[in-house]
């Protein structure tokens, strides 16, 4: 059925209605974005800082009585404003205090560009042996006023120890020589130490302890969880007997003291002598004959000697024997050795060197060189009487003969 003009204007005025409602809607969706970026700037990301702030990096610690402790403190501000510094719950028996510029303190200035070095320190009893305890340290300036939590531990093992080990505990060394003992000094504890060596041994030894490397060190900064190597030598008397003997070595530093024994075991001392019963090196022989020389060997040493062996280097065609050739000898004591020379027959009067030696596995003596006169033989003397003696008889045959003419 065909419209009236009436219907088709209110379809018209509908139909703009609705599309002035689709404008809307699409502005409105178009300047959502906007609206909600702005709406974002306008709200803060992150509340505002406080304006004055105290720290520390280590709030709590631990330490062994008598000890003192220090915590390092930082103090800010926004703009230089002056802060006072204060704290609670110190024992009274403690001290405790705030420290800056070498100096005790009340106050600090704190703001931009500002970081003081500031610290509270706090020195605990002996006599307090275990326990924590709690203190709060305040911090007022510009009208703010904040505080921090801080707790100090006191354990007889907090601090850590100082130890002192030799690396051999025992040593074995000749009377006279040298022994040498490394001892590891360990600095437990979480200070810097500076320690005085003390080394002691039995009257009449040598003895020094002085960090390895480093010789004539009087004193040994050992730092904090450090270990250094002290080098103890020890000298015994060449006189000394043989035994096991103690000798100490003592680190002494503020507040602490360690002590580590050591045993130098003494084998005793070896020397030999080689000499004659008269201190004449020098002797005579017949060729034809066989002559006895004494020897005497004496062990000087405080420990025995055992399998000495007596040598010798005789002139070339000589033979020189001996009554013993390996002996042993207790320490301080003399044993005489007969030695046999027969020179060659095919040698001429004049002196000829003998040498004796004496030898054992711990030591050494010098060579003994004995001047041998060789005297010629006795059948020459008797044959030199018989050629005077015909000598003489032809002379008288000779006289007898011609004489009565």
């Amino acid at each position: 059925m065909p419209k009236t003009d009436e219907e088709g204007a209110l379809i018209t005025l509908v139909s703009k209605r609705q599309l002035l409602v689709a404008l809307a809607v699409v502005s409105t969706l178009a300047l959502a974005p906007a609206a909600l970026a702005q709406t974002e700037e306008e709200t803060p990301t992150t509340l505002p800082a406080t304006a004055l702030t105290v720290s520390t990096p280590f709030p709590s610690v631990a330490v062994t009585p008598g000890d003192q402790v220090s915590f390092p403190l930082t103090v800010a501000a926004p703009a230089q404003v002056p802060v006072a510094l204060a704290v609670e719950g110190a024992p009274e028996d403690w001290t405790a205090a705030f420290r800056g510029g070498g100096f005790e303190v009340d106050s600090v200035t704190a703001g931009p560009g500002l970081n003081p070095e500031l610290t509270f320190d706090v020195t605990v009893p002996t006599s307090v042996t275990e326990g924590d305890f709690p203190m709060t340290i305040t911090a007022s300036g510009g009208g703010d006023s904040v505080s921090l939590p801080i707790a100090v531990r006191v354990s007889v093992q907090a601090g850590g120890e100082v130890t002192l080990t030799p690396t051999f505990p025992g040593l074995r060394t000749p009377a006279g020589e040298a022994a040498t003992f490394n001892v590891e000094l360990n600095n437990g504890t979480p200070a810097d130490l500076e320690f005085e060596l003390s080394p002691t041994a039995p009257a009449g030894w040598d003895i020094t302890a002085e960090l390895s490397g480093q010789a004539q060190a009087a004193t040994v900064l050992v730092e904090a969880g450090a270990t250094e190597t002290i080098n103890v030598e020890v000298t015994p008397p060449f006189q000394a007997e043989a035994a096991q003997y103690p000798v100490t070595l003592v680190a002494t530093a503020p507040g602490t003291t360690v002590e580590t024994e050591m045993i130098v075991e003494v084998t005793g001392s070896f020397a030999l002598e080689m000499s004659t019963p008269d201190q004449r090196l020098n002797a005579e022989v017949t060729v034809g004959s066989s002559s006895d020389f004494q020897i005497i060997l004496t062990n000087t040493g405080t420990a025995d000697l055992a399998n000495v062996v007596v040598g010798v280097t005789p002139p070339t065609g000589w033979e020189v024997g001996f009554d013993t050739q390996e002996v042993s000898i207790p320490a301080g004591e003399t044993v005489p050795v007969t030695a046999t020379i027969t020179p060659s027959e095919e040698a001429v009067a004049g002196d000829y060197v003998i040498t004796f030696t004496a030898t054992n596995e711990e030591v050494d003596v010098p060579e003994m060189e004995v001047r041998t006169t060789v005297n010629p033989s006795a059948i020459w003397g008797f044959v030199g009487i018989a050629v005077i003696a015909l000598t003489l008889a032809g002379l008288a045959w000779v006289f007898r003969r011609f004489g009565r003419r």
